[in-house]
């Protein structure tokens, strides 16, 4: 990647699909989630009671809180269903069997 804004995540195969991994990036905690070829980041804790959304469940581009189930759309960061607050959605590029994350907000 030539932008500055882009840091290295992780490794393609370091995520399996379905998962929720949490990563420390850039001075920022953030979940990576795959969902068959296409992957996610997002902040990683949910806003409506500190609970960590590595926790959570990945049901295709829709991230849920365990805890209360909230859930939110990851293309946008949205609040769907019960969820009152949205959460922060950071960019992700696959280059050559590796995850970055844009973490430029």
């Amino acid at each position: 990647m030539t932008s500055i804004n882009w840091v290295k995540a992780c490794e393609e195969n370091e995520i399996s699909d379905g998962d929720i991994v949490e990563k420390h990036i850039d001075g920022l905690d953030i979940v990576l989630m795959r969902n068959g070829e296409q992957f996610f980041a997002a902040q990683a804790i949910c806003p409506h009671m500190d609970e960590k959304l590595c926790n959570g469940l990945l049901k295709k581009s829709r991230l849920i809180c365990t805890k209360h189930l909230w859930q939110w759309d990851l293309e946008t960061g949205n609040p769907l269903g019960a969820a009152e607050k949205p959460i922060q959605i950071y960019k992700t590029s696959l280059k050559e069997g590796v995850v970055y994350v844009s973490v430029d907000t």
